[in-house]
């Protein structure tokens, strides 16, 4: 008898140790689970992130324009290379913004 009850105390262990493994499993998936959790939220920050500065692009975009009917006011006033100098500079400077806001994300 004395036997069988070791037995018994045995296989109890070892159904023990199983359910110990399974939950430390079940742990590390909820790890995972969490952190991955986490990426999304940040991603999903950085997305919006990225439509504010779009929304900013657009608003640099208007405010140039407002400096181009300027700097076109001024050429037909005074035709000189300081003012030609602006247009330029104003002309870079579109230029970089138009390719901030083309650039495209890829997205995996």
């Amino acid at each position: 008898m004395r036997n069988k009850k070791s037995g018994d105390a045995k296989s109890l262990e070892e159904e023990i140790d199983e359910y110990i493994r399974q939950i430390n499993e079940q742990e590390k998936v909820l790890n995972n689970l969490e952190e991955i959790i986490e990426i999304e939220a940040e991603l999903n920050e950085y997305r919006e992130e990225i439509e504010q500065l779009k929304l900013q692009a657009d608003e640099l975009l208007g405010d140039t324009s407002v400096l181009r009917e300027q700097i076109e006011k001024l050429l037909k006033i005074n035709n000189t290379t300081e003012v030609k100098t602006l247009e330029s500079r104003l002309t870079g400077i579109e230029y970089e913004i138009y390719k901030l806001k083309d650039k495209k994300i890829v997205e995996y």
